[in-house]
């Protein structure tokens, strides 16, 4: 999918396999930087969603919020601003993961995130936290709903696994990105 800012995809997914458990792999390449841009968030209601973004300071954020309070975020200390690479990113939402600090993990080219460059935020759910991606709800791929936030890049290879937690491995494929 190539994003010229007012593209974007929207599903409404069926009924989920596991609420507390799915995973998100996509290559993207960036165009615009200093932007807030979504690369995917699902969303059932205006104040209760979860989602895969970059902030307009250029950090990556995989969240989960309800009714304004995040609970559940890894904001990357990294900064993404090379236009001219592709990224691979993974991001794995497990809160029945019985070990807090795994119940999210953000993997950019096969790496674990927290172990690259750490997190300023770094924000586990609560054991079974539902997500709002698998929730049977509306799913964006590009955007913030149907207007904002529009993803003004490149996107390729899009899989959303619900019911698995997965590796970058266990996707298959290469993460040479040169």
């Amino acid at each position: 999918m190539a994003g010229d800012a007012d593209t974007s995809i929207t599903r409404t997914l069926g009924t989920p396999t596991n609420l507390d458990k799915w995973t998100m792999s996509l290559w993207v390449k960036r165009v615009k930087l200093d932007q807030m841009e979504y690369m995917m968030q699902g969303k059932n209601a205006s104040t209760t969603f979860s989602g895969i973004r970059f902030n307009s300071d250029n950090t990556l954020d995989f969240f989960n919020r309800t009714s304004g309070t995040y609970n559940g975020q890894l904001i990357t200390n990294r900064l993404f601003r090379d236009p001219s690479a592709w990224m691979h990113i993974v991001a794995v939402w497990d809160s029945d993961n019985a070990t807090p600090g795994d119940r999210m993990k953000l993997y950019v080219n096969g790496v674990e995130e927290g172990s690259v460059g750490g997190y300023s935020t770094d924000t586990n759910p609560t054991s079974g936290q539902a997500s709002y991606v698998a929730s049977g709800d509306v799913f964006w791929i590009g955007a913030n709903g149907p207007t904002s936030d529009m993803y003004n890049g490149m996107m390729s290879q899009i899989q959303f696994v619900d019911g698995s937690a997965l590796t970058p491995t266990d996707l298959g494929g290469s993460f040479d990105t040169t």
